[in-house]
């Protein structure tokens, strides 16, 4: 039976081999992301703290699921990279526009899947989002024929 380590170290030679379209912006030097922490909107009060992934870029899989009619996506896997994470959703760099309300799923480099919906969409840089989403419901039970 494989350690905990040893399949994390699995899981994220096969997120890292997933296809990525990702061009981050000239400020998103090397391999971390630096000080990109949004401001704090005034008077927003939060339940649940962000945690933040300012060291080495953190690979997530990818994968659209149908959502919205007049969108077109196809079902395959892609990297992205986390920017930070809530106990409510998650923010993500993705090398295309996501759309608010779109549905996708993430699967993290502890093995668990989350079904989320896309809440907002900020254009970094060509082929470089970043994309806001909620976790909308559990997800483990995705099928092991991806």
């Amino acid at each position: 039976m494989l350690d905990c380590d040893s399949q994390r170290e699995q899981l994220e030679t096969a997120i890292r081999g997933l296809k990525c379209l990702l061009s981050l912006p000239p400020e998103y030097t090397g391999d971390v992301l630096g000080d990109v922490q949004m401001p704090s909107v005034p008077g927003c009060e939060r339940r649940f703290s962000r945690i933040y992934c300012p060291g080495p870029l953190v690979p997530a899989g990818f994968r659209y699921q149908p959502s919205i009619a007049a969108v077109a996506r196809e079902p395959e896997w892609y990297r992205v990279y986390m920017v930070n994470l809530s106990r409510g959703g998650l923010q993500i760099l993705h090398h295309e526009q996501v759309f608010p309300g779109e549905h996708f799923e993430i699967g993290l480099l502890d093995g668990s899947r989350r079904l989320c919906r896309a809440a907002w969409c900020h254009y970094l840089n060509h082929c470089c989002y970043r994309v806001g989403a909620a976790f909308v419901k559990e997800s483990s039970e995705a099928s092991a024929a991806d």
